[in-house]
């Protein structure tokens, strides 16, 4: 979700040197977001995984 929303704010054109920069910033805090949850989910993982042993 949250790529494709990137991929379509990175498919806009800017009118402007502002509006560019802008949209830049928001993308860059958006891949930010993506990253940080993706840590937050990886850890929550090895946690459960050291709690009860590997799950199959």
């Amino acid at each position: 979700m949250i790529l494709k929303e990137i991929e379509f704010k990175k498919s806009q054109m800017a009118f402007s040197g502002k509006e560019y920069l802008d949209q830049r910033k928001d993308i860059k805090t958006m891949y930010e977001n993506l990253d940080s949850e993706t840590a937050k989910n990886a850890e929550v993982e090895a946690a459960l995984i050291m709690e009860y042993g590997w799950l199959k």
